[in-house]
């Protein structure tokens, strides 16, 4: 499971959850056999476990329906947002027909879209006896060490897949073939910080089998009577650990593989991979001040990171370099903190119980304000610990800072304890992979990524487990048994059985749940590949047959019901139609529709569509009731505003058309191409600028450009041009240097070259790395004929970029003219 799990892209479809799930209850069904051989139920003290269990139970607890005065008292905040963007009173459909009862009462759950929030308890169900049960069966140093060798072996699989792929195919495809979203894919894992937040976790085991080795061979070396021991401390540590290093091939094997991961983790450009290795580092530094550990593990560290330097000058340290550069010119966290900006009132509005687990993308889109990441989706807030804030509030991100408070408190405890002793590796680098997880959560959702859940589930369980462990010395050969600190409960055999049962139970349900999810992903995607009026029976029976499996998905429901209201028109505008049947396709569609509107009021798409099949409703609010939520769901959603002002123009209200198009482009530039179209036809340029155009002056020079393309536009962009220039020029003294680059275009626009020259001057000495705006910068250093410095700036270009051929052609054309001038 640990060693698979991280090929099939993290494990992130259904069907690969469903697999963990079995191996989770697989794990179960051993423990229980244990338990029933034994006669006993032998529980763990550890301080974690209640901290997962009450993690799992928040999420359970936010689904339960409670009446309207109990939901005011527990989340007065919860009550008031679902009286906002639920009606007065239930729709009423015609005929008599009856509204489909939704899993969960509308309005009466603490989270916002329960069905979600049931998936996410599933999960941390699953977290919890994952935990549980490698704690109680796979508890012992050996385990540790041989999950040490299956993940290092396994990392530099993936370290060398990785880079293979890295440089034969584009990094928006995974295994050369399957496109994804994303342009940062890295190995099997679509996004390269979850390919580093994986790999970090199995440096750190990784780097424990190596010194946990080491000691061994000590031990073996240091034992009584050997004349290396009579030799004195001082020798043993000036030639024992060299000897034993450069002498044992698993050293020299072990030393390579964390060499190639190392490399493949900083060359994917994963900033936040980079520092939280370094963190693990600062962490194996602490220990070591502290008497916890020798200067051994440095050393290693040592050798590990020079010989992966040398790695990555051979592959190119280039591009390396300009990522980590964005540390320090404040890109790294952008668009980050614009995101946590937006998250945080939605925690200060639900500060107890949160707005459920895995709602955070209805409230980040709710609380969105313009000008936050343009066109950015954000499913996640890339901060674990926000995003406990607002999906759990301060119950769980006191639980999750607990729980890793209590992992630290575990494994520094039972290092202090190894000291000097064989497994004092091993906690070493389990405590170095916890560290990672732990610093790399605070920018990135890598936990929410199942193959690093299992892993980092895994290892929190052993290192929980060290303090049990017996200390093996590694100048005696003797082991010294700590005292076992259990929960035993017999009751006459009762005991035993009842949790074997239990244990069974559990196992089955969370098979149960997987392959429950796994068959609704695959029905879905049946039904999305099936297109055309000849499919369409067979897609209504694949959606309908999804929304039975999993009723609580509001989306399905949804999409089905879409589709229902769509199919029934198509046969409305068909002859000799039986009627009755059009009445019932639509009747059935607009009961999904306003049963996905119940399971979670904040789906704006839900809201929209029964703005637009108002009139089938027999009572219920006015359509423009509905689209007002809509729109209070998604200020900031471009898309959404530009569908509005489509909308509005088709019903004629131009004013309002002009209005939403205003708004939509104020947010981002997606929908810009359709919006001008619509509207070059209908206003005049300086129309435009004055009713659709926001005070942008990057999208009005882009849309100047768009209108009037080429050099024949040039004249007629003028006015756009113009408007743009004295925006910028109403704060000249506060540019960025994007404003400044976008000035320099303006101003050469205009053949105003020499300001030109001097505006890019200033852009390229702020971003001395932003090649293309010192390629600008050449060009206009050319057109105004000094040829040196536009010859030098293409050279500064071509260190970077020796193989870009525009400019090498650029650089000879320079060349020319300087030596003609001379």
């Amino acid at each position: 499971m640990v060693f698979l799990s991280p090929w099939p892209l993290g494990a992130i479809f259904p069907r690969d959850m469903f697999l963990i799930y079995v191996g989770v209850s697989l794990l179960l069904l051993s423990w229980a056999v244990r338990i029933v051989a034994e006669g006993e139920l032998r529980l763990a003290r550890c301080p974690v476990v209640p901290c997962l269990l009450l993690l799992a139970l928040l999420a359970w607890f936010q689904t339960i329906s409670f009446s309207p005065e109990t939901l005011g008292l527990l989340s007065g905040n919860t009550a008031r947002v679902y009286d906002e963007f639920l009606p007065s009173r239930p729709e009423v459909l015609p005929f008599d027909v009856e509204r489909m009862p939704p899993a969960y009462p509308a309005g009466s759950t603490i989270s916002f879209y329960p069905g979600a929030t049931q998936r996410e308890a599933v999960g941390w169900l699953a977290v919890f006896l994952l935990f549980l049960g490698v704690r109680h069966v796979l508890n012992s140093p050996d385990h540790l060490r041989r999950l040490s060798l299956a993940a290092t072996i396994n990392a530099s699989l993936l370290a060398f897949f990785g880079l293979v792929h890295y440089f034969s195919a584009e990094t928006s495809y995974a295994y050369w073939s399957i496109e994804t979203d994303s342009n940062i894919v890295f190995g099997p894992f679509v996004n390269r910080s979850h390919y580093a937040f994986y790999q970090n976790l199995c440096t750190g085991l990784a780097l424990g089998w190596t010194l946990q080795r080491l000691a061994r061979g000590e031990a073996k070396e240091g034992g009584e009577g050997s004349p290396r021991r009579e030799s004195g401390r001082r020798h043993r540590r000036k030639s024992s650990f060299f000897s034993l290093v450069l002498q044992d091939p698993a050293f020299v094997w072990m030393g390579l593989a964390l060499v190639l991961i190392f490399a493949a983790t900083i060359f994917c450009q994963s900033r936040g991979g980079t520092i939280a290795f370094l963190s693990g580092f600062g962490m194996v530094v602490l220990l070591s001040r502290t008497g916890s550990f020798d200067w051994k593990a440095l050393a290693l560290f040592a050798g590990i990171v020079v010989a992966s330097t040398l790695m990555l000058l051979w592959f190119g340290f280039e591009p390396v370099l300009n990522r980590l550069n964005t540390l320090w010119e404040g890109d790294a966290l952008n668009p980050r903190t614009e995101i946590w900006g937006v998250s945080l009132p939605a925690f200060w509005s639900h500060p107890v119980w949160g707005t459920g687990y895995g709602t955070f993308y209805f409230i980040e889109r709710m609380n969105r304000v313009l000008g936050t990441y343009r066109g950015r989706v954000a499913e996640h807030a890339h901060n674990e610990y926000i995003e406990a804030m607002v999906e759990g509030g301060l119950i769980r991100l006191v639980l999750t800072l607990l729980l890793i408070g209590f992992l630290f408190w575990l494994g520094v405890k039972a290092l202090r304890r190894q000291r000097g002793s064989v497994h004092q590796g091993l906690v070493l680098g389990a405590i170095f992979a916890v560290t990672t997880a732990a610093v790399h959560s605070i920018g990135e959702f890598g936990i929410h990524m199942p193959s690093i859940a299992v892993l980092l589930t895994v290892i929190g369980a052993m290192l929980a487990g060290t303090v049990g462990w017996p200390m093996v010395a590694k100048t005696k050969r003797q082991e010294i048994v700590t005292p076992r600190n259990d929960f035993t409960l017999r009751w006459g055999g009762i005991a035993p059985t009842l949790a074997a049962v239990v244990l069974v139970a559990l196992g089955l349900f969370l098979s149960y749940e997987g392959w429950r999810l796994a068959r609704y992903d695959a029905l879905r995607r049946r039904a999305e590949v099936l297109e055309g009026g000849e499919h369409l029976r067979e897609r209504l029976d694949l959606m309908t047959e999804a929304a039975r499996l999993v009723p609580e998905s509001s989306k399905i429901h949804l999409q089905l019901g879409r589709e229902l209201i769509g199919a029934g028109a198509a046969l409305a505008r068909q002859k000799d139609v039986d009627q009755q049947l059009y009445i019932n396709l639509s009747l059935e569609g607009l009961r999904r529709i306003l049963l996905a509107r119940d399971l979670c009021p904040l789906l704006v798409d839900s809201q929209v569509s029964i703005a637009e099949y108002r009139g089938l409703l027999q009572e219920g609010d006015p359509a423009s009731d509905y689209v007002e939520r809509a729109k209070r769901l998604l200020p900031a959603d471009s898309r959404t505003w530009f569908t509005f002002g489509f909308q509005a123009l088709q019903a004629g209200d131009e004013e309002e058309t002009w209005r939403c198009f205003r708004r939509s482009l104020e947010i981002s530039g997606d929908s810009q191409k359709r919006i001008l179209e619509l509207s070059k036809g209908r206003l005049s340029s300086e129309a435009i600028l004055e009713k659709v155009l926001p005070e942008n002056p990057q999208l009005i020079f882009s849309a100047g450009r768009s209108i009037h393309p080429g050099p024949k536009g040039r004249d007629a962009r003028g006015p756009y041009v113009e408007r743009a220039l004295e925006l910028l020029e109403e704060r000249d003294g506060e540019l960025t240097e994007a404003e400044l680059f976008l000035k320099g275009n303006l101003l050469e626009e205009r053949e105003r070259y020499e300001e030109a020259r001097v505006v890019y001057q200033r852009a390229v000495i702020k971003r001395p790395t932003k090649h293309d705006w010192r390629y600008r910068y050449a060009e206009v250093l050319f057109e105004l004929g000094d040829y040196r410095k536009a010859v030098r700036e293409a050279e500064i270009i071509l260190v970077a970029r020796p193989r870009d051929k525009r400019v090498k052609s650029f650089l000879e054309k320079a060349s020319r003219r300087l030596a003609e001038t001379k």
